[in-house]
């Protein structure tokens, strides 16, 4: 009986995702239609719980079990947007949405943008100013970035230079 579950490729990556909370023990025993000393003797078999491990370390170095996290949660996503809207537990947030939404774009201001060129002749940059913009050439920017990457390395090799005292090394 130990060989049958361990052919089981299937099987076995159901388990796994029920160990993971990826599936519950109802939709496994749905699916295979086990008994409760089926269940019981699944638990039980040390082949098959060393063989859903392994299982369980390949899904997570493949990126298998992230993805159907994921998934759950992207699937999730319109039910929890739904309640803040219908203003289930989330009391203001729905009406401020609801009214946000319903406003006329000629009484609001202009909406933030932002532009990125990609043609590498000229680059839009926010200055010290957060609220203006310049343009900027990318050539005396990459410059600047260098000279201040060499002036970062140049202070590091001083600082290891200078003992605690402050005398040179």
């Amino acid at each position: 009986m130990d060989d049958i579950f361990l052919d089981n490729l299937e099987l076995i990556q159901d388990l796994c995702r029920y160990a993971e909370n990826l599936l519950s023990e109802q939709q496994v025993r749905k699916k295979y239609r086990f008994d409760n000393e089926t269940w019981e003797c699944l638990g039980s078999n040390d082949s098959l719980v060393e063989a859903i491990e392994a299982e369980k370390t390949r899904r997570i170095r493949n990126g298998s079990t992230a993805r159907e996290r994921a998934q759950q949660h992207f699937a999730s996503a319109p039910t929890v947007l739904g309640g803040i809207l219908n203003d289930d537990g989330h009391p203001g947030t729905g009406s401020k949405v609801r009214a946000s939404c319903a406003r006329s774009p000629t009484t609001d201001r202009k909406p933030h943008q932002r532009r990125i060129d990609l043609s590498f002749t000229s680059i839009w940059v926010p200055t010290r100013n957060s609220r203006s913009i310049s343009r900027a050439n990318p050539a005396s920017m990459t410059i600047r970035l260098l000279k201040a990457q060499r002036h970062k390395q140049q202070s590091r090799i001083k600082q290891r230079m200078i003992g605690k005292n402050g005398e040179l090394v």
